[in-house]
């Protein structure tokens, strides 16, 4: 059954590649602040992240304490739509990067006549923000806020190299992760709440149950991006000649990197580690989990769409951002 999504203004954002994308509109008309730009992670949509299904929503929930917000649907996922059927089943993080991030920053700032934005990404979501800022250094990113993301899972370098050339060998060019997922939620389902590897390593057991019917297929191009992250050194473009963190000491924007303890690979001591290729006093780093005083441990989707995100951590994000914003209205 095709799923309605909740009725929210969309903004119609055109690539230079022809792609037809939609930025999702939480409006609060009286904003004192600027606005706040939000990139969902690898193979998800603005479906979850806008709330639908009862998931909390960082986009929903900040608008309501005074920040107007723009949750941006990229290529592949969602509602994106380009009329060549081969570029709908063909696209990297270059793409992402290249094509998706220009047009939603030109077109949210003409519908806003805005100069300055923060940007809060989860994931690959984080990683577009990365990218963005090593290769531009935007000054119209006042601030950002990434969750389960860096440059390299230092500890689990080439760990996963074999995954790469075995995809490269069956010439996989899609991944049917939403087949995958449609097959095993009836299993899930049988699991009882807060138990076993996924409700551990993923979200409170409900909610992933819920976020699993967002999933949707991605080119093997696009996978091979994220198996870059477990190598020296880390993101890096397709051809991997741009390799982002060797660029990072240019970075003057404040950066706030949150983390779970249970993540399946961005747990809060590898993002300490991710810190380092940044100058000192740009980044802080909030690691969430039982073990630092919290109510429940967190993995990678349930930092942003758990059942206690709103509880525990769009607080600490809105505490950043109301940081920032008298920083720079001072």
């Amino acid at each position: 059954m095709e799923q309605a999504i909740k009725t929210i203004p969309e903004l119609n954002v055109t690539t230079q590649d022809g792609w037809k994308l939609k930025a999702y509109h939480h409006v609060n008309q009286h904003s004192k602040f600027s606005p706040i730009l939000v990139f969902h992670a690898m193979s998800l949509s603005a479906y979850s992240m806008n709330g639908n299904e009862g998931l909390p929503s960082i986009g929903v929930w900040l608008s309501l304490k005074g920040f107007d917000v723009w949750v941006c649907e990229c290529r592949g996922v969602g509602k994106s739509f380009h009329k060549d059927k081969r570029k709908r089943k063909e696209w990297t993080f270059d793409e992402h990067l290249n094509y998706d991030v220009p047009a939603f920053l030109d077109s949210i700032q003409k519908e806003t006549n805005k100069n300055k934005f923060h940007w809060i990404g989860h994931s690959m979501g984080g990683h577009l923000l990365l990218a963005h800022l090593c290769v531009t250094n935007d000054n119209r990113i006042q601030s950002g806020v990434i969750a389960g993301s860096g440059f390299e899972v230092s500890d689990s370098i080439d760990k996963y190299a074999g995954h790469t050339k075995l995809l490269n060998v069956l010439q996989i060019k899609i991944i049917p992760l939403k087949l995958i997922s449609r097959l095993s939620r009836p299993l899930l389902k049988m699991i009882p709440d807060n138990y076993g590897y996924f409700s551990k390593k993923l979200t409170g057991y409900r909610n992933c149950l819920t976020i699993m019917k967002d999933i949707h297929d991605i080119p093997t191009s696009l996978l091979k991006y994220a198996f870059n992250c477990y190598r020296k050194g880390g993101l890096r473009n397709s051809d991997g000649k741009v390799i982002y963190s060797e660029k990072a000491k240019e970075i003057n924007i404040p950066l706030l990197f949150i983390s779970g303890n249970m993540d399946l690979a961005w747990i809060p001591q590898v993002i300490q580690d991710n810190i380092k290729f940044f100058s000192s006093g740009i980044t802080k780093a909030l690691p969430f989990g039982k073990e630092y005083g919290h109510i429940d441990n967190y993995g990678h989707v349930d930092i942003m769409m758990g059942k206690n995100s709103e509880k525990e951590v769009f607080p600490e994000i809105l505490n950043w951002l109301m940081e920032k914003e008298k920083k720079y209205s001072a």
